[in-house]
């Protein structure tokens, strides 16, 4: 248990951010010339927000008009599900091949994400999972869960507790990224590799994790793919976060774009914070934002999170 709560872990702090922020090899997208844009900063909490900051230094006297809004009134948080009404149309039992067996395992239940009500059709579909498991009786029994996209019938969530629970031996980094391309191309196919870059690969708590993530213009987007390997080289997890999320609106996320809205998101943010990352993010509405996270600390030594977004079109 203790190892699949790491996994868990991983995923969550995965859709923050992480230490980098931008690819080494950024991703240009096409140019392109758009009206004056109404900027909206939103940000976590009235004590992370700066009094209103003149932002002359960098965008002159004209600096635009910018409204500041609680985050709260928006969802930014697109991994989160909760359970609904079964799906009658589920069937009862699915096999699949993963790691290189087959495993058959029978329907649970259903979740929707939040963009379950969201307007944009193309990201709706996306936002209603069925689960299926099987959980045999004793302590060597198969116990594996795993979360299909219902739209497409993918995988969305896998994980094979036997797996995230053995100890020993002696897969290396190398290996898993290995074993992970190809994992990644059996179950999604050969176009995955291309839009998901390796963004890291590390070992934690017996475990490797790899993480592949989508960019857009060299800035990271919360698109991202995480497995999870035991050090015997067993598939312990897969999590394929939001695919395909930001593909209608990429023409919208232009360089020029994002380095009009950067400076007006940074010059609102108090000193002093410990920055997570940036990050290109997108509400349940459908619409895309840059992103800073990180920690601040105040006067009393607590350390809380800070977020902080901005529309980019």
């Amino acid at each position: 248990m203790k190892k699949y709560c790491s996994v868990l872990l991983a995923v969550v702090m995965l859709g923050l951010g992480g230490c980098n922020s931008v690819s080494s090899e950024p991703q240009q997208t096409a140019s392109t010339t758009a009206d004056e844009i109404e900027y909206t900063i939103y940000y976590s909490s009235e004590a992370t927000l700066r009094e209103r900051p003149a932002r002359k230094e960098t965008t002159g006297e004209k600096a635009p008009e910018i409204d500041y809004v609680r985050a709260e009134t928006k969802k930014f948080d697109l991994l989160t599900q909760s359970e609904i009404d079964p799906n009658p149309n589920a069937v009862p039992s699915r096999t699949v091949s993963i790691d290189g067996k087959e495993i058959t395992v029978n329907y649970q239940n259903s979740y929707a994400g939040a963009l379950s009500e969201c307007n944009v059709d193309k990201l709706k579909e996306k936002a209603f999972f069925d689960r299926y498991a099987i959980n045999e009786p004793g302590v060597n029994g198969t116990k594996i869960s795993v979360k299909f996209f219902r739209s497409s019938g993918k995988i969305s969530n896998y994980i094979d507790y036997n797996a995230c629970e053995a100890e020993g031996g002696d897969l290396t980094e190398e290996q898993a990224i290995h074993k992970a391309e190809a994992e990644l191309i059996a179950l999604y196919g050969e176009d995955i590799l291309p839009r998901y870059a390796l963004e890291n690969a590390s070992i934690s708590d017996n475990v490797i994790n790899i993480t592949y993530r989508h960019y857009i213009c060299g800035y990271k987007t919360t698109e991202f793919i995480l497995l999870t390997y035991n050090l015997q080289g067993q598939l312990a997890s897969v999590s394929f976060a939001n695919p395909d999320l930001f593909a209608s609106v990429e023409d919208q996320i232009t360089v020029e774009a994002i380095q009009k809205a950067e400076p007006l998101l940074r010059e609102s943010i108090p000193d002093g914070l410990d920055t997570i990352g940036t990050m290109i993010v997108m509400d349940a509405e459908g619409v895309a934002y840059l992103r800073i996270n990180g920690y601040r600390t105040d006067d009393t030594g607590y350390r809380y999170y800070c977020e902080y977004f901005i529309n980019l079109y």
